[in-house]
């Protein structure tokens, strides 16, 4: 049975999947262009064969925000994953998101999000000023809780292409049930969309109009606290439904105690100004971690480069609200 996927296609997400990382010699050596065309054939064949089969995974765990396991997959199957993508599976699993569901997708992002979000908090503030509540709401252990059944219905109703529902079967297959793997576009398309009909419940059914969420992050401002608290039950029932459950840290609060999200503080003033700060536990983190490069860095361990980088990299999140005071005083202790 010939696979929908083709060659130029493979040959397209391969280039993709390679950007920014070349400097790995395995891809640098997959990607070359002497070797390229022919593992984007070998890999065709074995599509049209029945012969592919999927390779294991790269797993590490990574600290920051808070520690998550990830479970990369094989450069060749990143490429099939991104050539099914391309080929419309990302429309497939996408299609019919609200616009506020804002991870991983084409034209959004954190910094969507974070616009999202003051965009909404100043259209509260012109009906309603900033006397309000906020209901943030955390998944605990979301991707690794997802069941497998629920989620090949969702695929099976969403994905139009055979081929790709029964392809997306076998990567959730390849993980412990439940629970998929955080470290591919696929894993990262399903569990947005496994929680799209929540979306919608909440927004449409549930009338809440000031309403978002990244990935398993949900932001709601609503001005009565007792709505808040039946929506609070009424979602933590529908997840569970889903096998799924709420964060012993999901909070209902006061608007005036602004908004944590995304590593950053929204406030909303009396004049309606949104003032973006960054979380002061974001703070502490990167203090810590550049304070650790610091000293590898002077006994030999670590290049100073190393340290530039990651405040560099830092710096460009912190920029994105009003942080230049703490920006400064940063830079002046690492010049210390």
């Amino acid at each position: 049975m010939t696979s929908i996927l083709t060659f130029d296609g493979l040959m397209e997400a391969a280039r993709q999947c390679a950007l920014g990382v070349k400097w790995k010699d395995s891809i640098a050596a997959w990607t070359h262009p002497r070797s390229i065309a022919l593992n984007c054939l070998k890999l065709k064949e074995e599509l049209d064969n029945g012969t592919y089969r999927l390779g294991g995974y790269v797993v590490f765990d990574v600290t920051e925000p808070k520690r998550r396991t990830i479970r990369s997959p094989k450069f060749r199957d990143r490429v099939v994953q991104r050539a099914m993508c391309n080929a419309g599976l990302y429309h497939d699993l996408t299609r019919g998101n609200i616009h506020d569901n804002g991870a991983c997708q084409n034209g959004k992002g954190t910094t969507f999000t974070m616009d999202r979000l003051e965009c909404h908090l100043q259209r509260y503030w012109r009906k309603h000023g900033n006397d309000g509540w906020v209901l943030r709401l955390d998944i605990r252990r979301f991707f690794d809780s997802i069941p497998h059944d629920q989620l090949k219905a969702m695929v099976s109703k969403k994905a139009r292409c055979e081929e790709f529902r029964r392809r997306v079967d076998e990567i959730i297959d390849s993980f412990s049930d439940p629970g998929i793997g955080l470290g591919s576009q696929i894993s990262q398309l399903l569990a947005i969309a496994y929680l799209s009909e929540l979306d919608h419940y909440i927004k449409e059914r549930l009338g809440v109009r000031h309403y978002l969420r990244y990935s398993d992050d949900i932001v709601m401002i609503h001005e009565s606290k007792e709505f808040l608290q039946r929506t609070w039950t009424d979602v933590a029932g529908r997840l569970a439904a889903l096998g799924l459950q709420l964060n012993p840290k999901s909070t209902l609060h006061p608007l005036k105690q602004g908004v944590r999200f995304l590593k950053f503080r929204f406030i909303l003033t009396d004049t309606g100004k949104v003032v973006r700060m960054l979380d002061r536990r974001n703070i502490v983190r990167i203090r810590k971690r550049l304070r650790k490069l610091k000293n590898k860095a002077i006994r030999g361990e670590r290049q100073w480069q190393d340290l530039t980088n990651s405040f560099n990299s830092w710096k460009a999140h912190a920029e994105q609200g009003n942080s230049h005071e703490r920006i400064r005083r940063l830079k002046r202790w690492l010049e210390s």
